[in-house]
């Protein structure tokens, strides 16, 4: 399993960046210092790094706007405007990075999917038509292995409908579960 936060932090480490200034979750920090990317607050921040965070206020965004402005790299884990909750469709990193981008006057380099970086981060030099890629969302999830030339699984619960604009990409499968996934494959090895 890959996430758009560890892609992340290995585009930093492999772009040479040894500092950030984050705009996200612990989780995030974490993998940045997994990484060798030593989070700050300060001037001395090499990239801006903005993740989801549920408790982001206006001095994160003014702070994210400042340090770009004075040419560090704005990095956006990934650019999901949404994330499905119980209540419906809760701000996601995506609306953080549109507020960073406004303030700061520049766009961000996106790791997470469509783009292509968190899938190169992940496959390595391993053949993308050997990878399958499992995703709950088509535009993202699934565009991006398209692109990739990967097999797309799309996890879609029984409640849940597609939104107009997803109709353009297709699975491979859709499936109700991860769990229905694996039960499957051990039935095929039994």
């Amino acid at each position: 399993m890959v996430t758009c936060g560890w892609s992340t932090a290995v585009c930093l480490r492999e772009a040479g960046l040894a500092s950030a200034y984050v705009v996200g979750s612990d989780g995030l920090r974490r993998e940045l210092d997994r990484a060798g990317v030593r989070g700050t607050d300060g001037n001395d921040a090499e990239a801006v790094v903005v993740g989801c965070d549920e408790c982001v206020s206006y001095p994160h965004i003014k702070r994210a706007a400042r340090l770009i402005r004075q040419g560090a790299r704005f990095v956006a884990t990934n650019d999901d405007p949404t994330f499905p909750t119980p209540e419906g469709p809760a701000p996601a990193t995506g609306t953080i990075v549109a507020a960073v981008r406004a303030a700061s006057g520049k766009a961000p380099h996106v790791v997470g999917k469509p783009h292509p970086a968190m899938f190169e981060a992940a496959l390595g030099d391993r053949d993308p038509a050997a990878a399958v890629m499992v995703g709950d969302r088509l535009d993202t999830d699934i565009r991006g292995a398209r692109r990739m030339g990967m097999s797309a699984l799309l996890l879609r619960r029984g409640d849940e409908r597609p939104q107009h604009h997803e109709t353009e990409v297709t699975p491979d499968r859709v499936i109700a579960s991860l769990s229905d996934l694996l039960n499957e494959s051990a039935c095929h090895d039994a």
